[in-house]
């Protein structure tokens, strides 16, 4: 356990620790008054910290008013859950507008975290809200939720002067709310989706993220490496992902590459020594074009314009640079795979979610094929772009753009795979 934290002990209550962003000290002993009020509930102190017991569960509060200092106590402690209080409090000082901005920017924070381990999941937040504008606090939910926060309560007994707001009996009735909510947060399971993410890494990735998949459907049931929820694949893990959303078994796929292929899955070669890999187009032109270009050269110097200089040369010589292989090979045995009775090649018929990351050449942007608006493209296409890896592959061109290796841009979809909501 995190912070010297005892795990519970038989008949010793169980503690969840919550992280409690407020914007002021009026929020936090509102807050904390309602709670005490609660019947059956009760008020103590734990190291400093308020904290509330009910029944066989304590919740310990840890207050944070500044959006940096709260993103940096997720880095240095474990929380069960985080509690936003956007409630409009009386008085002067009362902007909801502000508070709701100072809660964008501790989301922003931990939106903008890059290490996956050190990523809070949005649904073990809890926001708590309330305004004179109906109409307004109705739109920061809406905004709230866009932002993936999984539970929000609207505190009644704070609505003054609203007149389209029901108050509640007892602001106790509000505090029971909120307590039972962070007690199911807290206690009860959630049932989250699952994702898989295969990383690149080239043929030798390919082998390595083989094995691995290999052992892990060794320790799970029959099935269960085609039963996850969606899949997330980047250049050679984009062929693993694709092979597994439709279907087919590590062990199919392997015993094709040793020379055992079946009706499903035929032999497959990973070699790049095959006629079939060979960019012979791209070898032809570069020549073509450098004895053009030698032609020119020579009449220019007896035409008396000069010896050329080094960067001119440079120049007319690089199309000689030119990409030796390409992914069509790989591209056809998939297509093959994939218009097998039981598959799909079209992204849109998949029983699972797909997603495969390319590199637009020229934008130097991340795609995701697979997500609204790159879904009609064939998978096994989205594959070989995906598989373009420069320079020893040439790009993929798909309508009017050319793309490259995913990973060009990104190693892995983890990012993309927790904004999709498994956990």
């Amino acid at each position: 356990m995190k912070n010297g934290e005892q795990g519970p002990r038989a008949g010793q209550p169980v503690r969840k620790r919550i992280l409690y962003f407020a914007p002021s000290r009026t929020h936090s002993e509102s807050l904390f008054g309602v709670l005490g009020s609660v019947p059956g509930t009760v008020r103590s102190r734990e190291n400093g910290e308020t904290a509330f017991r009910r029944n066989d569960v304590t919740l310990r509060f840890v207050l944070r008013q500044d959006a940096v200092e709260a993103h940096e106590a997720l880095h240095h402690g474990y929380y069960n859950a985080v509690v936003l209080d956007l409630r409009t409090m009386s008085g002067p000082s009362a902007r909801l507008e502000d508070h709701f901005e100072k809660t964008m920017r501790l989301l922003d924070l931990m939106d903008a975290e890059h290490d996956v381990e050190l990523r809070y999941g949005f649904h073990r937040i809890l926001a708590l809200i309330s305004g004179r504008d109906s109409a307004r606090v109705d739109d920061l939910i809406r905004r709230l939720g866009s932002r993936g926060i999984g539970h929000v309560l609207r505190d009644p007994s704070v609505c003054y002067l609203d007149p389209g707001c029901s108050r509640l009996p007892a602001p106790a009735d509000f505090g029971k709310l909120v307590a039972d909510e962070l007690v199911r947060m807290t206690t009860v399971g959630k049932k989250g989706s699952r994702a898989l993410c295969a990383s690149g890494g080239g043929i030798t990735g390919l082998y390595f993220e083989m094995g691995a998949l290999k052992c892990l459907s060794d320790c799970l049931p029959p099935g269960a490496m085609n039963a996850f929820d969606l899949y997330f694949g980047i250049s050679a893990g984009a062929v693993l992902a694709g092979i597994l959303a439709n279907g087919y078994s590590m062990d199919e796929f392997m015993a094709a590459i040793a020379g055992h292929p079946c009706e499903r899955v035929p032999n497959v070669d990973l070699s790049l020594l095959r006629v079939a890999h060979v960019n012979l187009a791209s070898l032809a032109m570069p020549f073509e074009n450098a004895l053009r270009g030698l032609a020119t050269t020579i009449r220019d110097v007896l035409g008396g314009k000069g010896n050329p200089s080094f960067s001119s040369l440079f120049l007319d010589y690089s199309d000689l640079l030119a990409a030796p292989f390409q992914a069509d090979g790989y591209e056809k045995m998939l297509r093959y795979m994939f218009t097998r009775p039981g598959a799909t090649n079209d992204f849109r018929k998949l029983h699972r979610r797909l997603f495969i990351g390319a590199t637009d050449q020229d934008a130097r942007e991340h795609v995701l094929f697979g997500e609204p608006g790159f879904d009609s493209v064939p998978v096994s296409r989205a594959i070989q772009a995906s598989l373009s890896i420069n320079p020893a592959f040439a790009s993929t061109k798909i309508g009017e753009r050319y793309y490259v290796d995913g990973a060009v841009t990104r190693t892995s979809n983890f990012t993309e795979a927790i904004r999709k909501g498994p956990t």
